[in-house]
């Protein structure tokens, strides 16, 4: 166990001369989160592309599934839970590598770079994935090997995704609806089997990682390091689920054309019925613990999930500010 830990000694460096920097490092790590994904998302299939949207909707949760199920595994520390000398300008209660906001940032700026082919854009996602994965490492939440890590498997997710998108998906979209949706269950259902599996089997957090935690931190240790707790998983399968059925429910018959104030209109009354699910749910989740709380995560994330794909975009149709795909 003690081989797997890196030293912090390249934290603690760059903590001395960038600390000050947390607030911008905070805002940049913001970008690894479900509330970002969500908003952006939702921005890219209403109004610019549902195509990109699908593509990206499917990307980023299984890159979410994925990061957790290999924590799991990889079973590591973050920097403040081993060393006094790290300052924990930021905490995450899940284990460390690979970071899942390096990962998820290549996943997330790569796809857009591949979708918009422009010179200038691959330049601006080269940039904010080294920033991202900068900032994990200013705030004292990753080892550098976390963040190498996690560029490293978000690439090969990337790659993956893309080749067996240009190969498969035209042959998916030959299969009848109830066909896809039933792949789109079984395959949310097999990630939330295969983490939850590894959850429930886990080995024991050293004493010393969470009282380390604990001190430097200064938060109560089930907020500062509690790494078998599978919000992110669960969320992550089900807007799997929720996307997945939404779009096969669409089938494609949504546009994100029209003016600028109906593209405005379409994001502003999505995102205030997004929030309203997000919420909700959310305050749920916190009143609940065990087997009913994972439930709720994972409805929160299908809910959100369709209502992307599928609930809004047909709400728009309704209402006339958005023009069936012809």
């Amino acid at each position: 166990m003690d081989a797997l830990i890196p030293d912090p000694g390249t934290v603690v460096i760059l903590q001395a001369h960038f600390a000050w920097l947390a607030p911008l490092m905070n805002a940049v790590s913001f970008i690894g989160t479900p509330v970002f994904f969500f908003a952006a998302l939702s921005a890219i299939w209403w109004c610019v592309s549902p195509h990109f949207g699908l593509r990206l909707g499917l990307l980023i949760p299984l890159s979410g599934c994925t990061n957790t199920v290999l924590k799991l595994l990889f079973h590591t520390p973050r920097p403040y839970w081993v060393s006094t000398a790290v300052q924990a300008l930021s905490t995450h209660p899940g284990f460390s590598m690979p970071s899942g906001h390096a990962q998820n940032a290549v996943c997330f700026f790569g796809s857009a770079a591949i979708w918009l082919n422009k010179r200038w854009f691959w330049g601006v996602a080269t940039a904010l994935v080294c920033l991202t994965g900068l900032s994990r490492l200013v705030l004292g939440v990753h080892f550098p090997v976390d963040v190498l890590a996690g560029w490293a498997v978000g690439i090969v997710v990337l790659v993956l995704f893309t080749a067996a998108d240009r190969r498969f998906s035209p042959g998916i979209s030959a299969f009848r609806p109830a066909v896809q949706a039933a792949g789109v269950v079984a395959a949310s259902l097999l990630l939330v089997v295969t983490g939850l599996h590894l959850v429930v089997n886990g080995e024991d957090v050293p004493s010393s990682w969470v009282e380390t935690a604990v001190g430097v931190s200064g938060l109560p240790a089930a907020e500062v390091i509690n790494p078998y707790e599978p919000f992110t998983l669960l969320s992550s399968a089900g807007a799997l689920l929720g996307i997945g059925l939404g779009a096969v429910w669409m089938q494609g018959r949504f546009s994100a054309d029209g003016s600028t104030k109906a593209r405005l209109a379409r994001y502003a009354l999505g995102m205030a019925v997004a929030t309203v699910i997000y919420v909700g749910l959310e305050t749920v989740t916190r009143g609940e613990a065990g087997a009913a709380g994972w439930g709720i995560s994972y409805l929160q994330g299908a809910a959100l999930g369709f209502w992307i794909a599928g609930g809004a975009p047909a709400l728009f149709e309704r209402l006339g500010i958005a023009e069936k795909n012809t």
